[in-house]
C-alpha cells in the first residue's frame, strides 16, 4: 500500500513539473509575440517607470509593454523616412517621404549609409520589405535595426502610460543598395485583427 502512495505521489509530481513547464513556455511566447509585433489582437500600454529611456529602447524590452482593450485595425503602412549617412560624417539626417514616390535626396551606395523606415498605423504583421519593387529581392528581418512604438491619435514615438496604436520599423538597407539589388523600396503589412486588409507603398531613393 505505501508503495502504490509512493508511486502515486512521484507521479502527481511529474504531472505538476510539466504543468509549470507549458506555463512557463505560453509566457515566453507570449512575450515573444509582443517582441515581434505580429500577433497583436490587444494592444499593449508602455510602461517605463523604471527606465529613462522610452523611444526605441521599448521595442527590445518585452516586459514594458501590457496588454490593454481591442487594437486598433491596420490603417495605414508608409516609407514614412529615407535616413542618410555619409561615411565620413556622424550626422544622420532624414527625409520624409509620407507622400512620395521618390526621395529628394541622392543617396550615393558609395558613400551613403541608408535606412528606410516603414510606419504603420493599427496593428499589422512586421512589414515584408524587398528592395527591386514588388518582385524585388526579400530585405531580411534581420536589418530591422530598430523598431518604434507609437501613440496617441498623432502617432508619436510613445512615453510612459500612452497606449500603442502603431509601430515605425527601420530598415538599414545598405548592404543591398550596394550590392545592386536596386533602387525601388517596397514595403506590405497585413492586418493582424483585420487580415483581409493587406497595405503596401513604394519608394525609389535615387542615387
Amino acid at each position: 500500500m505505501r508503495k502504490l502512495i509512493y508511486a502515486l505521489t512521484i507521479l502527481a509530481l511529474i504531472i505538476f513539473s510539466g504543468s509549470l513547464a507549458q506555463i512557463g513556455q505560453a509566457q515566453t511566447l507570449s512575450e515573444s509575440r509582443v517582441y515581434e509585433g505580429e500577433q497583436h489582437l490587444t494592444p499593449f500600454m508602455v510602461n517605463t517607470t523604471n527606465d529613462t529611456s522610452i523611444n526605441s529602447e521599448i521595442a527590445a524590452q518585452p516586459d514594458k509593454v501590457t496588454p490593454n482593450s481591442s487594437a486598433p485595425p491596420l490603417s495605414y503602412i508608409s516609407t514614412w523616412n529615407t535616413c542618410g549617412q555619409e561615411t565620413s560624417i556622424s550626422t544622420l539626417v532624414c527625409e520624409n517621404d509620407a507622400n512620395a514616390l521618390i526621395t529628394t535626396n541622392h543617396y550615393p551606395t558609395s558613400s551613403y549609409k541608408v535606412y528606410e523606415v516603414v510606419r504603420i498605423h493599427g496593428y499589422g504583421s512586421t512589414p515584408l520589405a524587398r528592395l527591386g519593387g514588388p518582385s524585388g529581392s526579400i530585405v531580411p528581418s534581420s536589418s530591422i535595426v530598430e523598431t518604434d512604438y507609437l501613440c496617441g491619435t498623432n502617432y508619436a514615438v510613445c512615453t510612459d502610460g500612452q497606449t500603442v496604436t502603431g509601430f515605425q520599423y527601420w530598415f538599414d538597407i545598405t548592404s543591398m543598395r550596394a550590392a545592386g539589388y536596386g533602387t525601388t523600396f517596397y514595403a506590405q503589412s497585413t492586418g493582424t485583427n483585420n487580415p483581409g486588409t493587406t497595405l503596401s507603398a513604394t519608394l525609389s531613393i535615387m542615387q
